[in-house]
């Protein structure tokens, strides 16, 4: 009995120990065998399949084409214009505001943008609360009421009421491919979710069919503001948006692409191929480049910008998040610990199972260091999240039926991808500044082409309305419209403690150790095919 627990301790022991030595060891020995005929050039894997890429050195000297190797610009006619556009839940013939500054005005009293992307969370899940009767009572926000849901699918007939935690952890994982999503949002009756995670329950090893994890009404569950402290003080303290929806009805890889570049290529990860890492896509780096604005991206693990080519291998602007300090650059973003890679650190992404009180001490330490900035007094903080991962939300995505926009669905939604009709579906979001109203909520419709678009008004307005920057980036709100015209607050949060942050989970190589097959829409299994960085 003892050997047999003993033993394979030992051997994990062993390897972890020595895994970097064991790694170059097999990467030695594939590259050896790759190049009996022709040179090594990468490797990658799936659960299925495992492919080595190689160069035949005899194609080298074939004569080139003289531009062969030579990439083209990346702002290529950037200085040709189009006709402006508006956002789809802004009346083009409604007279403008004009008391206080206007929200143009204020976006160039922001010096220093910083942006939080987390994983897979919805606004009802994680801000619900605000509104419930037991909990928070407030008026002003969407969330949820306290009444019973009538659930789709193959629950239809069923009602079931939405309850809060505790649940920071949460296994299995929920369905979030785009396919799921749709059923999901169930032409606007968000009513599919608990539904399509029954399917998932159904088929995952390790749930017992009379078990207490056989619930699929628990993705109605949410998080409450002892668990979700963070949150709760920065809603009290700064401003939420309740109509941040993803940008596609899809899941990691497609809403991240948006983030950056407001199309993506994609609405699944299982089509990944050796070309990923190579996603020629215009982002906003490389606008700002062009303007010469100065922007880092900081990594915990690796940052999901290397999925496109030009920054498959940047050393210079991204960089460590232990490199995170004062003076900040004029646009940082910030990557969390992703759930699944190895790393001394604990993931803090809140992509399920991980423990959300982790993201939660993850996001007070940046708001702490952001807060405590020489240049705060200038600085606009985001953290939102790329996907609502499978938890319930009640507010249909803009293009969904029984939405409030495109005015009775007349009206294009300009699509991040053709084959999605919808936006995704509503994530949290915070605007953390001196220039935020105090426990304020914007009821605007913003996106991730949100933070395209918002840069672009800052940094570079020649080229709003330039033919290369898509459609959705040039329909979108910036976020000058959040702000609000009164001298700079003080930093609210950044003497302050919590119960919670100080249960949170140690540093450490801990993992949750759940037999559950690779989640192929999570960013962990497409970022692997790319490998991590060498160098720090």
């Amino acid at each position: 009995g003892k050997a047999e627990q003993q033993v394979p301790a030992a051997i994990h022991k062993l390897m972890a120990d020595h895994q970097k030595e064991y790694g170059g060891l097999i990467a030695a020995t594939l590259a050896t065998i790759a190049d009996r005929d022709q040179e090594f050039h990468r490797c990658a894997a799936t659960r299925a399949q495992f492919a080595i890429s190689t160069i035949d050195t005899n194609q080298l000297r074939v004569p080139h084409a003289p531009n062969a190797g030579r990439r083209p610009s990346p702002v290529k006619g950037i200085n040709e214009q189009v006709p402006p556009l508006h956002p789809i839940d802004r009346d083009p013939f409604a007279p403008p505001i004009t008391v206080g500054a206007s929200p143009d005005q204020l976006l160039q009293r922001i010096d220093h943008f910083v942006f939080v992307m987390m994983e897979n969370r919805s606004f009802d899940h994680m801000l619900g609360h605000l509104s419930h009767p037991d909990h928070g009572r407030r008026t002003d926000v969407d969330g949820l009421n306290g009444s019973e849901q009538l659930l789709g699918g193959d629950l239809t007939g069923t009602h079931a009421l939405p309850r809060g935690g505790p649940n920071p952890a949460f296994w299995p994982n929920l369905p979030h491919t785009h396919e799921s999503i749709v059923r999901q949002i169930n032409d606007g009756k968000m009513n599919g979710f608990a539904s399509e995670y029954g399917r998932k329950l159904a088929r995952t090893p390790g749930v017992i069919p009379k078990g207490i994890l056989n619930d699929p009404e628990r993705v109605l569950r949410f998080q409450t503001p002892d668990v979700a402290d963070t949150y709760a003080r920065l809603a009290r303290e700064y401003t939420i948006c309740d109509r941040w929806f993803a940008s596609v009805p899809a899941g990691t890889y497609p809403n991240r692409a948006c983030y950056y570049s407001g199309v993506t290529p994609s609405l699944s990860n299982e089509g990944i191929t050796d070309e990923f890492g190579y996603l020629k896509e215009l982002t906003l780096f490389d606008v700002l480049t062009h303007v010469g604005v100065d922007w880092k991206v900081f990594e915990s693990d690796i940052s999901f910008l290397r999925v496109f080519d030009r920054f498959r291998i940047e050393q210079d602007r991204i960089r460590p998040l232990s490199e995170l300090t004062d003076p900040l650059p004029s646009v940082t973003f910030i990557d969390p610990n992703f759930t699944g890679f190895p790393s001394p650190q604990p993931n803090n992404d809140d992509q399920p199972p991980t423990d959300v009180r982790k993201g939660q001490a993850f996001i007070a330490d940046i708001v702490k260091r952001i807060e405590q900035s020489a240049n705060w007094e200038s600085t606009m903080l985001v953290i939102i999240y790329d996907e609502h991962g499978g938890f319930a939300d009640h507010v249909p995505p803009p293009g969904a039926p029984h939405s409030s926009h495109p005015p009775g669905g007349t009206t294009s939604i300009s699509l991040s991808h053709p084959d999605a009709s919808t936006y995704g579906i509503r994530v949290p979001a915070f605007i953390v500044s001196p220039l935020a109203q105090r426990g304020g909520v914007s009821h605007q419709i913003f996106d991730h082409s949100t933070v395209f678009r918002t840069l672009l008004q800052r940094f570079a307005p020649e080229h709003v309305n330039s033919k290369i920057i898509p459609e959705r980036v040039r329909r979108s709100r910036h976020l000058g419209e959040v702000l609000v015209d009164q001298p700079p607050r003080a930093a609210q949060l950044s003497g302050t403690t919590s119960p919670v942050l100080a249960a949170a989970a140690p540093r450490g190589r801990a993992r949750f150790a759940f037999d559950e097959d690779i989640d192929q829409e999570d960013a962990v299994w497409a970022l692997n095919q790319i490998g991590v960085p060498t160098r720090r």
